[in-house]
């Protein structure tokens, strides 16, 4: 999830640099919600410690279904099989 905390680290700085209250309160949204996410991710691999993972643990680490990651369609072997 470094990618995710990149982001929260830039909207930090856009909070701290950004003087219009509506963009303010847009980003501190954002910024929330990509909170939630790490926290999410953390509690995942803390189950995942005690090995208790859960589903969204599982697919995260290994790369299956629902919106991202995975197979291309139509397999994702060796061309021609």
């Amino acid at each position: 999830m470094a990618i995710v905390q990149q982001m929260l680290d830039l909207s930090q700085a856009y909070l701290q640099a950004e003087q219009d209250q509506e963009d303010l309160l847009a980003m501190q949204k954002v910024s929330t919600d990509l909170q939630a996410l790490l926290a999410k991710d953390q509690q995942d691999a803390d189950k995942i410690m005690t090995g208790a993972a859960t589903p969204r643990a599982m697919r995260k680490a290994f790369g299956g279904g629902g919106g991202g990651g995975g197979a291309p369609a139509g397999g994702g072997g060796p061309a021609g099989y």
